[in-house]
């Protein structure tokens, strides 16, 4: 019994001895290599090499701070400074001194037009104080509108002329007459102006107040002590009214003398409009008739239009031709468009209003 158990275990490890001689003897196929992602991964060190035979490299200057970069701003157009500035008068939309000389709302709303269209901009009195000073540059496409108000129209304002300047962002200055035939403290009544309404329409940037003065007398008819209280009492109502300090002057019907404009000038004023005060239409850098100012006259009659009275030209070709940069071009050296009729001849003729 013994012998048997002692046979068969030697077998069995014979068997053994054979089972492993045989494997050792086979070579071992190796298993697969995962290698994890580790849970935040980096970018490899490794350089991958990629052959730049067919690549354009990009050169990047990392050597300049950004902070030191200069971008070049988009180009601006420089205005041409205005050699002469235009001061153009006006009554009201529907003025008539006669048939000959005239404006209409259509007129006027033309003429407004075009200066927006053609991208005119405006100056009130302190603008036009710098520029005649000097010290004030503009564009040359620059006008100014003044409006003598010397009647109680105060509807045909509210109803058009500050509707226009609000539409196109224009500035006006009024030139006021200080008489209660024209402006008073009631603000109920409907043909005449209320103070209020001026310092509100001053307070919104529209206009500047200015004077005309108290009666509208002929000034080269008045006494120097005459003129002296028309100016000096005007320009104290107007500012105790309004609280600010008139700066400039028309003179009514546009008439005026040397010592009217002395004595102008020595009530405190900075500058004085009149009328066709001489042949250069247009203000100009220290000025030399800086109290007798000429103005442009816009009207017309209904067989000239739209040539104006005293021009025999449009109101675009007469504005262009003293606004225009450069060389100085008279008014009388405009090119003749239409034959001026019979009875139209008023160039010569000083507007009495």
């Amino acid at each position: 019994m013994n012998n048997d158990i002692a046979h068969l275990i030697s077998r069995f490890l014979v068997v053994i001895l054979l089972v492993i001689f045989l494997v050792s003897c086979v070579e071992p196929t190796p298993f697969a290599t995962v290698t994890a992602l580790p849970t935040n991964p980096e970018p490899s060190s490794t350089a991958i090499s990629i052959s730049t035979s067919t690549l354009t490299p990009i050169v990047l200057n990392t050597s300049t701070p950004l902070s030191a970069v200069t971008i070049s701003p988009t180009p601006t157009v420089t205005a041409i400074p205005a050699k002469r500035i235009p001061i153009i008068e006006y009554h009201d939309p529907e003025f008539k001194l006669n048939e000959q000389v005239q404006m209409t709302t259509a007129w006027f709303e033309d003429q407004m037009t075009w200066l927006a269209s053609n991208q005119y901009q405006t100056l009130d009195a302190d603008e036009l104080n710098l520029y005649l000073d000097g010290t004030g540059s503009f564009p040359h496409k620059s006008v100014v509108l003044t409006f003598d108000v010397g009647t109680a129209r105060k509807q045909i304002y509210i109803d058009t002329v500050l509707p226009i300047l609000k539409k196109y962002k224009f500035k006006a200055v009024f030139f006021i007459l200080a008489n209660d035939t024209v402006v008073t403290d009631d603000c109920s009544k409907t043909k005449l102006f209320c103070w209020n309404d001026f310092k509100q329409w001053a307070d919104e940037g529209l206009v500047t107040i200015a004077s005309h003065g108290l009666y509208h007398p002929d000034f080269t008819k008045l006494t120097a002590a005459e003129i002296k209280y028309e100016l000096e009492i005007s320009r104290k109502l107007l500012y105790e009214k309004t609280g600010r300090v008139p700066k400039g002057f028309a003179f009514p019907f546009d008439y005026t003398s040397s010592a009217a404009s002395i004595l102008t000038k020595n009530a405190g004023y900075q500058f004085a409009v009149a009328g066709n005060t001489r042949n250069d239409l247009a203000s100009m850098p220290n000025d030399p008739d800086r109290f007798k100012l000429p103005r442009v006259y816009p009207y017309s009659n209904a067989s000239l239009y739209p040539n104006l009275n005293g021009f025999n030209h449009p109101f675009s070709e007469v504005i262009e031709t003293l606004t225009r940069p450069g060389e100085i071009v008279s008014i009388q050296e405009l090119p003749t468009t239409q034959t001026e009729k019979d009875g139209n001849k008023v160039a010569k003729v000083l507007l009495a209003k």
